[in-house]
């Protein structure tokens, strides 16, 4: 049995060329270390652009729905540098149903409780009707709404103020699912 530890690299800016566009307006670019929607190269139907060798892994797909894109902007810079974690967003929960319905789906979903239209309560308990498998966190900015989640199908609730928590989550997130496409392939 072999035991693997996992090491932090330091973070190091690096030029990227990469476009992304959003659902909310798929014409206009925007510079990111990460592909947002379906079509964009290594999201989508064609997958050889994200497992084109056997030591390449498919990232962890993690859908961010909140309707702040400071929020969206800030999670997706914090995991920028992982080439395991792939970030799409949604700024609202009827968004975040379309890219769920995608090919790929995605293997996370981050949702805030306050945004116009459907709330993240509700958003939460579709795309759980939608792929029951998906694992679904509420990440809120106050507290109280845990309980409301829960049953919707959530299975944390992390606060905005702690940032870090959630993104430590991902990062764990990530690495269970390298170590388990690794004990299916071995």
């Amino acid at each position: 049995m072999t035991i693997r530890h996992r090491t932090h690299r330091p973070v190091r800016p690096r030029a990227l060329d990469v476009t992304v566009h959003t659902a909310a307006d798929p014409a206009a670019p925007v510079p990111s270390a990460h592909c947002v929607a379906a079509g964009v190269p290594g999201f989508g139907a064609d997958h050889s652009a994200v497992a084109s060798t056997p030591h390449q892994r498919p990232p962890l797909r993690v859908l961010v729905v909140d309707d702040a894109p400071d929020i969206r902007a800030l999670l997706r810079a914090m995991l920028s540098d992982r080439g395991d974690v792939l970030v799409l967003e949604a700024s609202g929960g009827e968004e975040a149903l379309a890219l769920a319905a995608a090919d790929p789906p995605p293997d996370l979903a981050v949702v805030d409780q306050n945004m116009p239209g459907m709330d993240g309560v509700t958003t939460t308990r579709q795309l759980k009707a939608l792929l029951s498998e998906l694992e679904v966190v509420a990440f809120t900015a106050v507290p109280g709404a845990e309980r409301e989640f829960a049953q919707a199908g959530a299975t944390h609730h992390f606060l905005k103020d702690r940032f870090g928590d959630l993104v430590g989550f991902i990062t764990e997130r990530a690495a269970r699912a390298d170590d388990a496409r690794e004990a299916s392939a071995g």
